[in-house]
């Protein structure tokens, strides 16, 4: 159970099928607010990144998260399950933690310790942002297509 020192807020955005329970939860705990969906750009997702200190990605399953690569490109830590194309985009103890998918107790350990620890938290949000920088541009995406492509065609 976590003592409360520093304090945490959770800001959670999204829809799915336990939102009246999220909902009541954001409504009994003042530390948690829930928003819903939420818009992307300036006034919706970019306003959430720059008001986190990290972002936590709990999947059970995932593909290829772009809200791993948009909170990376903000400078922002990232706390993920060890599932689908997370492993892939967060570098363990570089870029952010990774964590066994369902594990409550390692996800909040690992939550306390970026919390506790935000020297770590800063550093891994700055490699993460020169590694997304370096290697998800739109330049190197569509030259990665593009020999795709011309590899299929060869074949």
């Amino acid at each position: 159970r976590y003592d409360g020192d520093p304090p945490l807020r959770l800001i959670l955005a999204g829809d799915g099928p336990l939102r009246p329970e999220v909902e009541a939860a954001a409504a009994r705990l003042a530390w948690f607010d829930y928003r819903g969906p939420v818009e992307q750009g300036p006034r919706g997702t970019l306003a959430l990144y720059h008001a986190a200190d990290a972002v936590v990605m709990p999947s059970l399953a995932e593909g290829m998260p772009m809200v791993a690569l948009e909170a990376q490109a903000c400078a922002l830590p990232l706390i993920a399950s060890r599932v689908g194309g997370l492993p892939e985009i967060v570098r363990d103890e570089e870029t952010g933690l990774l964590v066994p998918p369902g594990d409550v107790a390692s996800l909040a350990a690992a939550i306390e310790r970026l919390a506790r620890d935000r020297s770590l938290a800063r550093r891994m949000g700055a490699a993460g942002r020169a590694r997304v920088s370096a290697e998800f541009t739109q330049e190197r995406m569509l030259s990665q297509l593009d020999a795709a492509y011309r590899d299929a065609i060869r074949r």
